[in-house]
């Protein structure tokens, strides 16, 4: 759902963990400000941070909910890709693999 339909009560409790995450972010620990992040707003939504967690046992650096969901991602070395995809095989959804863009963002065909 949209931002701007969530329920900011739910997510005021978590308020100054968010500012935690934020913090880390500054700090260069992108990994794991993304996965607290992702933690926190799962909880306060009520998204299944098992998913994110499942990723982080198969050997991702990070792992956790995009926006306000319902997306994951989870973040790997080429060599932990495939036990990341395997941890979430069988769950809702499909799986995306790709990696970061060297020369800028584009629009695909999904097709």
């Amino acid at each position: 759902f949209y931002t701007s339909r969530v329920n900011m009560a739910k997510i005021k409790p978590f308020r100054d963990f968010v500012e935690v995450a934020h913090d880390e972010a500054r700090q260069g620990n992108i990994f794991g400000a993304l996965t607290l992040n992702g933690f926190l707003y799962s909880s306060a939504l009520g998204y299944d941070p098992m998913i994110a967690l499942d990723a982080l046992s198969a050997g991702a650096l990070a792992a956790g909910l995009t926006g306000t969901g319902p997306a994951m991602v989870a973040i790997a070395k080429p060599n932990h890709v495939n036990r990341v995809k395997k941890a979430w095989q069988g769950r809702r959804g499909k799986i995306i693999i790709t990696k970061p863009a060297v020369d800028g963002a584009m629009v695909e065909d999904s097709r």
